[in-house]
């Protein structure tokens, strides 16, 4: 009687592969457009009532550590809550989320920056797209560390799952054994009850 071996596990293929890859894509463009959009909406709540202050300073290093701050506020307060959603869910590295995100944020702020503007470049200077991209970098930092946040917990939150899990089945093993041994233990024989004879008859 022969045997069959057993098959050795197939790994994902290459379908399987590219399908995950666009829903991973998919989900980082979504998450980028959706930190953008909340998070302008937040700046531009925040920001109105000052409006005439920023407007105001007229010293320019101030003036443009503030301009800056302003347009990356929507990274600080959308995407870095979603970084750490992110981290919780997906098992990546923290810049292959924050930064492709980031980017199709800020790709979507000069669209309509530009739209906005009648097509009129917004760079005029080598300076000002490294201003655009150190501003970029450093905004991104507490969302890098929130997906680093979300990741531990997650690793946490498995690995208490697992201690649980491990804990239940080791009662239920505790309680198959003595399951085992309560069957084969021998049943108790009863004792047959005793019958009297029939008393004398009496005459």
């Amino acid at each position: 009687m022969t045997t069959s071996e057993p098959q050795p596990r197939r790994g994902p293929s290459t379908f399987q592969r590219a399908e995950e890859g666009s829903r991973r894509a998919l989900l980082i463009v979504s998450a980028g457009v959706l930190a953008w959009c909340g998070g302008s909406l937040m700046r531009t709540a925040l920001t109105d009532p000052f409006a005439e202050s920023i407007e105001a300073i007229e010293v320019p290093a101030v003036a443009m550590v503030t301009y800056w701050f302003l347009a990356r506020l929507w990274v600080l307060l959308a995407l870095t809550p979603i970084s750490y959603l992110g981290g919780r869910f997906l098992v990546m590295s923290p810049f292959g989320f924050v930064g492709p995100a980031a980017l199709i944020g800020e790709l979507s702020s000069l669209a309509l920056a530009f739209a906005s503007s009648g097509g009129e470049f917004l760079f005029h200077s080598v300076e000002d797209v490294a201003v655009w991209v150190i501003s970029l970098v450093l905004a991104c930092l507490p969302s890098v560390l929130a997906f680093r946040s979300g990741a531990r917990a997650h690793a946490a939150a498995m690995s208490a799952s697992k201690l649980v899990a491990e804990s239940q089945r080791s009662e239920y093993d505790a309680f198959v054994v003595r399951a085992a041994a309560d069957q084969k233990a021998p049943l108790p024989q009863e004792v047959p009850p005793k019958t009297e004879g029939p008393g004398p008859v009496s005459e």
